[in-house]
């Protein structure tokens, strides 16, 4: 269900951003901007090889909570793994900024 309040199940396809690069066969993507409701964990591990291939900077709204914890610590330790140097700010909509850490 949508939400609690509906009495209808709704059935909403949903797709990765890993899916949508290789449909469209890009080879760059500067940025990618989300704020998905707290879903962003999954959407990050769903763009994992465009993450990797890619590199684009990201701007992930962090402020969602998830069992009752805000999503900014999930999302910049997901990020740090992947070799990303992060920074979340503008509270109380907190925002975590990523840019892929290049080897010099």
């Amino acid at each position: 269900k949508i939400s609690k309040f509906s009495e209808s199940d709704t059935t909403i396809k949903v797709t990765t951003i890993d899916r949508v690069v290789e449909e469209l066969k890009l080879t760059r993507l500067d940025m990618i901007k989300m704020d998905i409701e707290g879903a962003e964990i999954e959407a990050l591990q769903g763009s994992e090889h465009t993450l990797e291939a890619l590199k684009p900077c990201l701007a992930v709204a962090s402020y969602h909570k998830r069992n009752s914890e805000k999503t900014f610590q999930a999302v910049e330790s997901y990020l740090i793994q992947k070799n990303y140097s992060v920074r979340t700010f503008f509270p109380p909509h907190l925002t975590t900024c990523a840019k892929y850490k290049y080897d010099k």
